[in-house]
Protein backbone atom coordinates (compact mmCIF):
# COMPACT_ATOMS: atom_id res chain seq x y z
CA UNK A 1 0.00 0.00 0.00
CA UNK A 2 2.98 2.49 0.85
CA UNK A 3 4.45 1.93 -2.73
CA UNK A 4 0.96 2.55 -4.20
CA UNK A 5 0.92 5.64 -2.58
CA UNK A 6 4.46 6.84 -2.85
CA UNK A 7 4.00 5.98 -6.79
CA UNK A 8 0.93 8.36 -6.69
CA UNK A 9 2.95 10.88 -5.55
CA UNK A 10 5.47 10.78 -7.94
CA UNK A 11 3.32 10.46 -10.81
CA UNK A 12 0.94 13.48 -9.17
CA UNK A 13 4.49 15.28 -8.58
CA UNK A 14 5.66 14.80 -12.06
CA UNK A 15 2.08 15.86 -13.80
CA UNK A 16 2.26 19.36 -12.09
CA UNK A 17 5.73 20.26 -12.83
CA UNK A 18 5.63 19.01 -16.39
CA UNK A 19 2.18 21.12 -16.30
CA UNK A 20 4.11 24.20 -14.95
CA UNK A 21 7.02 23.81 -18.12
CA UNK A 22 4.15 22.90 -20.76
CA UNK A 23 3.37 26.62 -20.10
CA UNK A 24 6.39 28.19 -20.58
CA UNK A 25 6.95 25.54 -23.78
CA UNK A 26 3.63 27.47 -25.24
CA UNK A 27 5.02 30.76 -24.64
CA UNK A 28 8.60 30.17 -26.13
CA UNK A 29 6.72 29.17 -29.18
CA UNK A 30 4.13 31.64 -29.24
CA UNK A 31 7.01 34.80 -28.98
CA UNK A 32 8.04 35.85 -31.60
CA UNK A 33 11.54 36.77 -30.47
CA UNK A 34 14.12 34.19 -28.73
CA UNK A 35 15.55 36.35 -26.15
CA UNK A 36 12.01 37.50 -24.87
CA UNK A 37 10.67 33.84 -24.99
CA UNK A 38 13.96 33.00 -22.83
CA UNK A 39 13.79 35.94 -20.34
CA UNK A 40 9.93 35.03 -19.94
CA UNK A 41 10.60 31.71 -19.26
CA UNK A 42 13.54 32.57 -16.54
CA UNK A 43 11.27 34.47 -14.77
CA UNK A 44 8.74 32.26 -14.88
CA UNK A 45 11.20 29.26 -13.73
CA UNK A 46 12.60 31.39 -10.86
CA UNK A 47 9.21 31.78 -9.77
CA UNK A 48 8.63 28.01 -9.61
CA UNK A 49 12.13 27.79 -8.17
CA UNK A 50 11.39 30.24 -5.38
CA UNK A 51 8.29 29.14 -4.24
CA UNK A 52 9.21 25.83 -3.48
CA UNK A 53 12.83 26.67 -2.09
CA UNK A 54 10.79 29.06 0.50
CA UNK A 55 8.31 25.48 1.39
CA UNK A 56 11.63 23.83 2.14
CA UNK A 57 13.63 26.68 3.54
CA UNK A 58 12.89 25.30 6.87
CA UNK A 59 14.55 22.22 6.76
CA UNK A 60 17.87 24.44 7.11
CA UNK A 61 16.84 25.97 10.08
CA UNK A 62 14.84 23.22 11.83
CA UNK A 63 15.79 20.00 11.12
CA UNK A 64 13.74 17.12 12.10
CA UNK A 65 17.12 14.25 12.14
CA UNK A 66 19.02 16.52 14.49
CA UNK A 67 17.98 13.49 17.32
CA UNK A 68 19.49 11.35 14.38
CA UNK A 69 22.55 13.19 14.18
CA UNK A 70 23.15 15.38 16.50
CA UNK A 71 25.19 13.70 19.07
CA UNK A 72 27.65 12.00 16.00
CA UNK A 73 30.69 13.90 15.80
CA UNK A 74 29.72 16.02 13.03
CA UNK A 75 30.60 19.68 12.88
CA UNK A 76 27.49 22.54 12.48
CA UNK A 77 29.40 23.55 9.28
CA UNK A 78 29.18 20.05 7.93
CA UNK A 79 25.62 19.36 8.90
CA UNK A 80 24.57 22.77 7.14
CA UNK A 81 26.45 22.12 3.92
CA UNK A 82 24.57 18.69 3.61
CA UNK A 83 21.50 20.43 4.37
CA UNK A 84 22.25 22.92 1.74
CA UNK A 85 23.57 20.36 -0.90
CA UNK A 86 19.80 18.54 -0.66
CA UNK A 87 18.16 21.84 -1.08
CA UNK A 88 19.90 22.72 -4.11
CA UNK A 89 19.71 19.24 -5.79
CA UNK A 90 15.56 19.77 -5.35
CA UNK A 91 16.52 22.61 -7.41
CA UNK A 92 17.97 21.22 -10.07
CA UNK A 93 15.23 18.12 -9.75
CA UNK A 94 12.79 21.31 -10.06
CA UNK A 95 14.31 22.30 -12.86
CA UNK A 96 14.64 19.46 -15.08
CA UNK A 97 10.98 18.19 -14.63
CA UNK A 98 9.56 22.04 -15.91
CA UNK A 99 12.39 22.61 -18.09
CA UNK A 100 12.34 19.49 -20.16
CA UNK A 101 9.30 20.89 -22.03
CA UNK A 102 10.90 24.31 -22.93
CA UNK A 103 14.02 22.80 -23.81
CA UNK A 104 11.50 20.52 -26.58
CA UNK A 105 9.94 24.12 -27.50
CA UNK A 106 13.23 25.99 -28.00
CA UNK A 107 14.82 23.06 -29.90
CA UNK A 108 11.64 22.79 -32.28
CA UNK A 109 10.82 27.26 -33.00
CA UNK A 110 11.62 28.19 -36.40
CA UNK A 111 14.67 30.19 -35.59
CA UNK A 112 15.96 28.00 -32.89
CA UNK A 113 17.78 24.75 -32.88
CA UNK A 114 20.51 23.25 -30.69
CA UNK A 115 22.27 25.93 -29.49
CA UNK A 116 19.60 28.22 -28.49
CA UNK A 117 17.98 24.87 -26.59
CA UNK A 118 21.14 24.66 -24.69
CA UNK A 119 21.64 28.19 -23.85
CA UNK A 120 18.05 28.12 -22.73
CA UNK A 121 18.68 25.50 -20.80
CA UNK A 122 21.60 26.90 -18.97
CA UNK A 123 19.55 30.34 -18.62
CA UNK A 124 16.64 28.49 -16.59
CA UNK A 125 19.89 26.44 -14.12
CA UNK A 126 21.55 30.02 -13.22
CA UNK A 127 18.09 31.94 -12.89
CA UNK A 128 17.17 29.09 -10.39
CA UNK A 129 20.24 28.37 -8.83
CA UNK A 130 20.62 32.21 -8.66
CA UNK A 131 17.26 32.03 -6.58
Amino acid sequence: MARVVSAIRLLLGWVFLTGLGAGQAAIIWIARDAFLATALASTMMMLWVGLAVLTQSTTLVASEDLSIVGFRPVTSRTYFAVRLTALLWHTLETVVLVGWLPFIAWLTRPDGGLLLALSGALSLTGASLAV
